[in-house]
């Protein structure tokens, strides 16, 4: 209870470990038996009682009609009044089962064991979120495999996608260190392209050179002859 926190309880009260039973090999009392629904009661949650075995009716009657006085926090009393089954319960007529003779074979020492075995077990599952239970740690503990320490053979193999960029890397040459060139210089330069460019007009080389470089030109009105020189005898034609 302690550590699932449960929101309600379904108590089953089976019988057939009373004293007496037909089939059981219990010697439990009615008392006894209802020190059980007794100690559920006092958590304080909804608690529901339902049935359960039990082979000698008369006492399983008496096991529950005592267990719902215990539920319900009435006393019943011992002595039972006069109804239209009271022949069932004689000669004693009364509520509780004295318990047998019977010898007792649970020793202490089985106790402990089984009640350390149950706590044992408890340990191991899930509580309340809110409960703090100390579990108990396993005799053996198996360390999880290191997936980076297990394939640090196949992150250095030779064919492999890294070790390949690397390889190409270190083979290419360096490149030359870039030409830094000030505004004057670029001044300067465009200056004298731009004169030869003037005086070659005609060059279509020059031009083109002038336009691989990038630089700005300045193209000089052709003259008649230089049209008439360009265009050749099918000039004519072409317009």
């Amino acid at each position: 209870m302690e550590v699932f926190r449960p929101g309600a309880v379904v108590l089953q009260c089976g019988a057939d470990s009373l004293s007496g039973d037909r089939l059981g090999c219990f010697n439990l009392s009615v008392k006894g038996h209802a020190e059980c629904v007794r100690f559920m009661r006092s958590f304080n949650v909804p608690l529901l009682l339902v049935g359960g075995g039990g082979y000698t009716i008369r006492n399983v009657a008496r096991c529950w009609c005592y267990e719902t006085g215990v539920a319900l926090g009435i006393e019943v009393d011992d002595k039972m009044p006069q109804h239209e089954y009271i022949e069932y319960f004689g000669p004693e007529y009364t509520l509780h089962v004295a318990p047998s003779n019977m010898e007792n074979k649970n020793s202490r020492e089985l106790l402990e064991q089984i009640r350390v075995k149950l706590l044992d077990n408890l340990s191991k599952l899930q509580h309340a979120p809110s409960v703090q239970f100390h579990e108990r740690p396993p005799d053996t503990q198996f360390l999880e495999a290191d997936e980076d320490e297990d394939n640090k053979d196949d992150r250095n193999h030779p064919d492999s996608d890294v070790n390949v960029d690397c390889e190409r890397n270190r083979s290419l040459p360096n490149p030359p260190p870039p030409q830094h060139m000030n505004h004057e210089a670029i001044d300067q330069l465009a200056r004298e392209v731009e004169s030869t460019l003037i005086d070659t007009t005609s060059s279509k080389g020059s031009i083109v050179a002038a336009e691989a470089a990038g630089l700005p030109y300045v193209k000089a009105e052709q003259s008649p002859e230089n049209v008439d020189d360009e265009a050749g005898p099918s000039g004519m034609d072409q317009q």
